[in-house]
């Protein structure tokens, strides 16, 4: 499944507007700045949601779990 990211460059590329291809700079810089998107959006969830009824380790291990499923997308 494609990013929302990589389906624009993508269709940019597609149409012309990237004649050389994506440069791997700007492709690297907008995954890393989806992915800082999508895990304030997870910390968000999770600390406006659970946060009080969640000690410190199942915080560190809801993190994990993150990090070894959603992150990966």
């Amino acid at each position: 499944m494609k990013t929302a990211v990589e389906w624009l460059l993508f269709e940019l590329s597609k149409v012309g507007y990237l004649p050389n291809g994506i440069p791997d700079e700007i492709h690297k810089q907008a995954k890393e700045i989806e992915e800082d998107y999508k895990y304030e959006a997870y910390k968000e969830g999770l600390f406006n949601g659970i946060t009080a009824y969640v000690t410190n380790d199942e915080k560190l291990a809801l993190e994990q779990l993150y990090n070894q499923t959603l992150k990966k997308y």
